[in-house]
């Protein structure tokens, strides 16, 4: 196969696994430690970078986990291997209990020129439904310090628990804020998390679909008020704060992870990799073989280009066609009707678009592309 990634920059994405608390529907690879190994796991990640032999990265994404627990020795030895001479993007994601001015000064004078908060609800009986480790006031101070920097925050929406009420005081605090880049999530139950086992056991409820569906219209309608434009299914930003580093995850480009359950996209030996780190942190600390590779065919990669793409709610179909020989508008044409584009779709000349209701349903409408395109 072909490499798709010609003269296209690398992403750097550094996984931190370590948390002071496991949240009731986080999925991630973390660990909750009393004695975190900081100076074993700054080793293997320095290890990984000369491994990949990749010197310039356009983009570096620090995220967990909780990446601000760790101490700022373990920073300043990490970026002391890190090349920011081209660099245009240095995020680093934050716990707003951990965060204080020092702190954030420190960051910059590495060269983080992003901040991701992770917030999730500003309604107190939200954050203990979620068991999160942080206080309302946690979150307003670190908003404060963060003020008049680049910075993002992360919200969850279709929670359990979360009524109409607490959503409608949510965006009334982010109008408040008026924040640069908002990202926010709709809850899903992925296995692993507490949600999900708790789903399975029947010891709990989720939301209805519908108020799911009325929640997030009700999103993109407040959010317009406020000059935060939907660039992605879930990502909100003021003009020219779109996140350049997921931009790439979103537009196909190759990108390097590493630590503990890392992902990895690029090219070698004339196939297209995706890989994952070893996610268990002993073996990921003291095997050689951490890292565990998948080829990709080439139906694997348009489906693959497809899904991540279609991530900012449309897709140019000419492009994809000279990119990868695969002309995803006549198979639409040929295979569906015109009632599912109406509902799902719109499609001209040069783009496929997802409607809102398609944007509302992208999960379950990428499921069916893959198994009717591929699978039939």
């Amino acid at each position: 196969m072909k490499n798709p990634f010609l003269n296209k920059e690398f992403g750097l994405y550094i996984h931190i696994p370590f948390c002071a608390k496991k949240c009731f529907y986080c999925a991630f690879n973390l660990f909750i430690l009393k004695d975190i190994p900081e100076e074993k796991y700054l080793n293997k990640l320095i290890e990984e970078l000369n491994n990949y032999k990749i010197h310039n990265f356009r983009t570096i994404y620090i995220g967990g986990g909780t990446p601000n627990l760790l101490s700022n020795d373990f920073y300043k030895k990490l970026f002391s291997h890190l090349n920011l001479t081209n660099i245009e993007e240095v995020t680093i994601e934050l716990n707003p209990e951990f965060v204080t001015k020092e702190q954030i000064d420190f960051y910059k004078s590495l060269g983080v020129n992003r901040f991701s908060l992770g917030i999730q609800t500003f309604d107190s009986d939200g954050l203990i439904s979620l068991n999160r480790n942080h206080i309302n006031k946690d979150a307003y101070n670190a908003i404060d310090i963060l003020k008049d920097e680049n910075f993002s925050f992360d919200l969850i929406y279709g929670y359990p628990t979360q009524t109409m009420k607490s959503l409608l005081y949510d965006l009334e605090e982010i109008k408040k804020i008026s924040p640069k880049h908002l990202s926010i999530y709709n809850l899903s139950y992925e296995d692993g998390s507490f949600f999900s086992h708790w789903k399975k056991k029947g010891k709990l409820t989720p939301l209805d679909d519908s108020i799911e569906v009325e929640m997030y219209q009700i999103i993109i309608k407040e959010l317009k008020d406020i000059d935060l434009i939907q660039y992605e299914i879930s990502n909100f930003s003021k003009e020219n704060y779109q996140s350049i580093h997921n931009n790439l995850y979103w537009t196909s480009y190759p990108y390097i992870g590493i630590g503990a359950g890392a992902h990895s996209f690029y090219y070698e030996n004339k196939h297209i990799i995706r890989s994952i780190k070893e996610k268990k942190l002993n073996k990921y600390l003291n095997n050689d073989k951490i890292e565990f590779k998948t080829e990709l065919t080439k139906e694997d990669y348009i489906f693959d280009k497809f899904y991540s793409e279609m991530r900012k709610m449309y897709i140019n179909h000419k492009l994809f066609y000279l990119e990868t020989d695969f002309d995803i508008y006549k198979i639409f044409k040929e295979n569906f009707s015109s009632k599912f584009y109406q509902k799902y779709l719109t499609i001209d000349e040069n783009y496929i678009k997802f409607t809102q209701y398609g944007v509302i349903n992208s999960d379950s409408i990428f499921e069916h592309f893959f198994t009717f395109i591929f699978k039939n």
